[in-house]
């Protein structure tokens, strides 16, 4: 019964959604910049997302968010410097660390803006 216990124990941390402060930084592909990125993510709902540009800190509004057990996806609109922006971001859980891609486009016609990578490890 001990063993069965340790056994459903462990299978519940490995199905866990990654939950709690995760800080790091973001990169264009294209040479646009650079910046930093944190990203709060809660058991029971959405997270909060902000990052910089130029210094300038900002905080979009999150229109669609998931977390599975491996995998963070969100969606975001802002205003950048008169331009309204729709930003999808996809992350690899792996341990404390998530990881990927995001997409920056014209929240207007949907014309791609920006793309790169974004990495931030749990605090």
């Amino acid at each position: 019964m001990k063993r069965l216990s340790s056994v459903l124990f462990l299978a519940a941390l490995l199905l866990a959604k990654p939950t709690g402060q995760f800080t790091g930084t973001w990169s264009s592909d294209g040479g646009v910049g650079s910046g930093k990125v944190n990203l709060s993510l809660n058991a029971s709902g959405p997270g909060e997302l902000s990052f910089t540009y130029q210094d300038q800190l900002i905080k979009p509004k999150v229109v669609s968010f998931s977390v599975t057990d491996d995998q963070v996806d969100f969606i975001c609109q802002s205003d950048l410097e008169g331009l309204r922006l729709k930003t999808a971001f996809h992350g690899t859980v792996d341990g404390k660390t998530i990881s990927g891609k995001y997409q920056s486009s014209s929240a207007d016609d949907g014309s791609l803006l920006d793309s790169g990578t974004w990495k931030a490890t749990q605090q």
